[in-house]
């Protein structure tokens, strides 16, 4: 192999690696709950670089398994092939990592007092 054939292998090889990286559900759950924090710094309620950063650190490795399991089950019930449910996977872990477990809460009980009081009247 020569040196230009040898040059496009590795190019094509760090764009794959590339790829990999940033369509992970992990990467997505950490740029989701990167975004919270930032939001939070910015508004003066913490240090970017702070204590709270570990329990981050917890919170976006639980978050990544919720999301999964919310893909999962999103792909069964819709029936949703395989590249579709690649294709948004990443996008519902960063929703998921940036709402959190107090947003994932908030959103559950809207969702169960509008499904316990739709028929009363």
């Amino acid at each position: 192999m020569n040196f230009w054939g040898f040059a496009a292998e590795t190019v094509r090889a760090l764009n794959d690696t590339v790829n990999a990286i940033f369509a992970s559900l992990l990467t997505a759950a950490i740029a989701g709950r990167l975004a919270w924090h930032t939001r939070l710094v910015q508004k003066g309620d913490r240090a970017f670089f702070g204590k709270e950063m570990v329990f981050e650190g917890c919170t976006v490795l639980f978050l990544f398994y919720v999301a999964q399991s919310a893909i999962a089950g999103v792909a069964a019930f819709f029936n949703l092939p395989g590249d579709v449910t690649a294709a948004i996977a990443p996008g519902i872990a960063t929703v998921i990592a940036y709402f959190g477990p107090g947003g994932i809460q908030a959103g559950l009980i809207a969702v169960w007092n509008w499904w316990s009081t739709r028929g009363k009247a």
